[in-house]
């Protein structure tokens, strides 16, 4: 599907969109365990590398 002029400018506006039924259960499922994997990784300098940003709010 497209983006609607009003998402469009909601994104640019807010620095995201949430795209509800973008995945079913089963998808979102499986990205929130791959989620879970890399933030459980030890950092490896010149492999696995955390970059941590200062809170923007």
């Amino acid at each position: 599907r497209y983006f609607s002029e009003h998402e469009i400018a909601a994104f640019r506006r807010d620095g995201f969109l949430k795209v509800t039924g973008l995945l079913d259960a089963r998808a979102a499922a499986r990205l929130a365990a791959w989620s879970d994997e890399l933030v459980a990784r030890p950092e490896e300098p010149g492999r696995h590398m955390v970059y941590y940003e200062d809170d923007l709010a």
